[in-house]
């Protein structure tokens, strides 16, 4: 199949589990109707009783508490992506080495710091990975497929990225193993430019299949052209009878990338994990077409999306390092449904003091209503079926043997009921 796309530089398994089917605050049955959404509830970024200089105002107003917050909470410093990419390529140091405590140190790669990843940051700012005998990392990377190569190169020990990337690892003769999942659902809302929105008189009741085909022939923003988000399109498109290859896909490498092209309007729509989709929308210049999330389209709802990932080496040399970070990452799952607020605050101020809070808010209800973080650590085996068929319908080749790509192995081991 053959892709459009125009580069920019603008920036195993055993274990089945239901935990979609109960509520993670109290074990009730949950609606199979999940469309409440906080993205939707804000007021609109440009009311009818708003002048435009009022909007221009509001829209200041926000980048000058973005701007104060930045100042006051600076940028850790990471490695810099090409620098995991060269220490991957030349095979890296000595994996799993010793703090002076004598706890194992993990290196974790992500493609992008997210909201998906939550039960990770909540773990470490919590300190169950050093209750766990684990000393954790995160260290970014561009893209999924720079991650499972700095894993398979052994400068890092584990990547957090979109499960499919170990999938595709293993059609490349790669073996990576997805053993712990982060999120439950593809929970990138589709984002179009309010300016697309007005031109076309978009509405949010409108059917779905209506609003998957406006993005046909449109100009889409992704971080890379055969990564997850170009695959969500993709997906989507194929759904419902239209054609991916009639739009533009537009690589922007990153969220900054994403959120400035829309706003300029050189893209039309971008899909990208939270909170970036929550400041479009608050800042006035996107508006959410599809909230995915919240399981909007069906079919898509309860795939398997991000998980942590390992080498099959490493899970069998160094197994007792990744049930002990398997171990913290349940102590995380279970603060974060049992105290929402506590979680919530924690993770603005360590990990997104520069988004607003009332963005930020929003943000993190959007991922807890609907339910995207797992209450159970064990691998779908549902949820991977799902995201396999999602790979397949977004153009991409998977493996007869794709099962052999996760396993439950460490999530028994840690205690996963």
């Amino acid at each position: 199949m053959t892709h459009a796309v125009s580069s920019t530089n603008t920036g195993a398994a055993g274990v089945q589990t239901t935990s979609r089917g109960a509520s993670p605050a109290d074990g009730r049955a949950k609606s199979s109707r999940r469309r409440w959404s906080p993205l939707r509830s804000w007021p609109k970024p440009d009311p009818p009783h708003r002048t435009d200089d009022e909007a221009r105002l509001f829209a200041m107003h926000l980048e000058s508490e973005y701007q104060m917050k930045k100042r006051r909470h600076p940028r850790p410093v990471t490695l810099l992506a090409i620098l995991v990419v060269a220490l991957a390529a030349c095979g890296g140091g000595e994996t799993f080495s010793k703090t002076g405590e004598g706890k194992t140190k993990l290196t974790i790669v992500q493609s992008l710091k997210s909201l998906g990843y939550a039960t990770m940051y909540v773990a470490k700012e919590k300190g169950y990975f050093k209750q766990e005998g684990v000393q954790v990392e995160f260290v970014d990377a561009p893209g999924g497929s720079s991650a499972v190569s700095a894993v398979i190169g052994g400068s890092a020990q584990a990547s957090a990225d979109a499960t499919q990337h170990a999938v595709t690892a293993l059609e490349k003769g790669k073996r990576m193993v997805a053993f712990a999942p982060l999120s439950q659902q593809v929970s990138l809302p589709i984002v179009v430019r309010t300016g697309l929105w007005k031109q076309l008189g978009l509405r949010e009741d409108m059917p779905i299949e209506e609003k998957i085909k406006v993005l046909e022939g449109r100009t889409l923003g992704v971080i890379s052209p055969h990564g997850e988000n170009a695959q969500v399109f993709r997906y989507l498109l194929s759904s419902v009878g239209a054609d991916p290859d009639k739009s533009t896909f537009v690589t922007l490498n990153d969220a900054n990338g994403m959120l400035g092209s829309l706003k300029q309007g050189r893209v039309d729509a971008i899909n990208i994990g939270q909170p970036f989709p929550a400041q479009a929308v608050y800042s006035g210049y996107g508006r959410i077409l599809i909230d995915l999330a919240q399981g909007e389209y069906q079919p898509l709802d309860g795939t398997l999306d991000n998980s942590v990932q390992t080498t099959e080496e490493n899970l069998k040399n160094n197994k007792k390092a990744f049930v002990g970070f398997s171990r913290a990452l349940i102590k995380a799952q279970d603060f974060m449904y049992k105290s929402p607020d506590e979680a919530e605050k924690l993770l603005h101020e360590q990990y997104f003091p520069q988004v607003p809070d009332g963005i930020f808010h929003d943000a993190f209800q959007d991922l807890y209503k609907g339910e995207v973080w797992p209450t159970r650590l064990a691998m779908s085996k549902g949820g991977m079926e799902k995201l396999i068929d999602f790979m397949r319908k977004g153009g991409t080749t998977v493996p007869d043997d794709w099962q052999q790509a996760y396993t439950n192995e460490i999530a028994k081991a840690a205690g996963a009921g």
